[in-house]
């Protein structure tokens, strides 16, 4: 698996399911909570989670490393696109629309969780945009299985 050469299908998964606790924690803010007790300010439990609560010390640390690693992941997959505009790199770069499906599909879900947030929404909009970001989600998770499935070769393509 690397990183800047070859196919990046794996590299990208492994980048996604560091992305996965910070998405599901802000999925689980955005809608059950926003469902339950009206708006929320996305992250706020995040980033003060260290303050208490019993599971403060495993989930901190796993979730400032997730939300940290969602600019590197961008900053990756932007080195990525630029190296496919140099001739000599594309002939070895494939699979780097997933990388770019995966920046899409988080940037999507950042837009309508922070969308979901507003104090004036009905509640058609809420349900749809709740909708909206758990289809992101299982993207994230269709995206991370393509990303880490094995793949069969037979003759000259793959099954």
């Amino acid at each position: 698996m690397t990183l800047i050469s070859g196919d990046v299908r794996k590299a990208n998964a492994v980048f996604l399911l560091v992305l996965t606790p910070i998405v599901l924690r802000l999925w689980y803010e955005a809608v059950v909570w926003r469902l339950e007790q009206g708006p929320q300010m996305l992250g706020f439990q995040v980033m003060h989670l260290a303050a208490g609560g019993p599971y403060a010390p495993v989930l901190a640390p796993v979730l400032l490393v997730s939300f940290f690693a969602i600019h590197i992941y961008f900053l990756w997959v932007l080195a990525l696109v630029v190296l496919r505009f140099i001739p000599r790199a594309r002939r070895g770069l494939t699979n780097v629309r997933l990388a770019v499906a995966g920046v899409f599909s988080y940037l999507a879900f950042a837009y309508v969780a922070d969308f979901l947030q507003a104090d004036d929404l009905s509640q058609v909009f809420v349900l749809g945009g709740a909708l909206v970001l758990t289809l992101v989600v299982f993207v994230f998770a269709g995206l991370i299985y393509y990303g880490l499935r094995r793949v069969r070769y037979e003759g000259n393509g793959a099954v």
